[in-house]
């Protein structure tokens, strides 16, 4: 930083101290060195700007597609001094430019000036300008009368409307041909639905009741559960198995306590 290695105390311990042997660089000497070091990193620097700068014109003119203006060409100029926030701004000014001349015909660069009011020209790029030819060219004209209500009266007046051109007259339209009608198919009836079977009702003249055929009673259907499986099965069987195997061992556990207390009452009465 200072333009010297740090003097340390090691350096002086070992001998290392190259201001004592006489080889430190004066003033000027190391004014001019930096002088150079200095120019030779400028000259390095400007030489890899301009090769990055041929770089990327290169890509650049490779997908440009040059839309040359000609010379009275109206345009609008872009608006490139925003201030704050522009997201829904409109980006071209409202000011109207006039193509004056194109500065080379190497590089899409025109000079511009107003055109209805008066201003500076302005030397632009081709991508900071828009065309407008759809606009009328002559801003001059005066404009054309138009009707004006009289405000004593609900009618027009006709000032001004004499010098308009009168509407062509409206031609005379073709005979229509006559379009025939769209046939229509006769609408099927509705479907009846079958008549159910006659039902035999019994002769109240009849006395004898065996003769009235039985009526048939509809079936009734069954269906097993919808929980139930083979495997439900087969664990209820066995915990059905397990449960009587339980009881038995509780019984022969009464029967023996039984007997045991009938042993020690025997026992009891006999030594008594």
């Amino acid at each position: 930083m200072f333009g010297r290695h740090p003097r340390l105390p090691i350096d002086i311990i070992l001998g290392l101290d190259k201001q004592n042997n006489g080889s430190s660089t004066t003033v000027t000497k190391y004014a001019s060195d930096m002088q150079n070091r200095l120019e030779d990193a400028y000259k390095r620097a400007a030489a890899q700007a301009i090769k990055s700068t041929s770089a990327n014109k290169e890509a650049y003119d490779r997908k440009a597609r040059d839309s040359a203006l000609q010379i009275n060409d109206r345009v609008l100029v872009r608006s490139l001094g925003f201030k704050g926030a522009h997201k829904l701004s409109d980006r071209w000014g409202k000011t109207t430019y006039k193509v004056v001349k194109r500065v080379s015909p190497d590089i899409p660069v025109y000079v511009v000036r107003p055109d209805v009011i008066k201003g500076p020209e302005r030397t632009l790029h081709r991508n900071h300008l828009l065309p407008i030819l759809s606009l009328p060219l002559d801003d001059n004209q005066p404009p054309q009368p138009h009707a004006t209500r009289v405000h004593d009266s609900n009618k027009l007046s006709t000032s001004g409307l004499s010098d308009r051109p009168k509407p062509a007259p409206r031609p005379v339209s073709s005979p229509r041909i006559p379009v025939p009608a769209p046939r229509r198919y006769p609408v099927p009836a509705p479907r009846q639905p079958s008549p159910a079977p006659p039902v035999p009702v019994p002769d109240s003249s009849n006395s004898d009741p065996s003769d009235i055929p039985p009526v048939p009673r509809p079936r009734r259907t069954t269906k097993p559960p919808v929980r139930f499986s083979y495997a439900m099965s087969e664990s209820s069987s066995n915990s059905c198995n397990d449960a009587n195997l339980l009881f038995k061992l509780l019984e022969d556990a009464s029967r023996e306590a039984e007997r045991n207390a009938s042993l020690r009452r025997m026992i009891l009465q006999t030594f008594a």
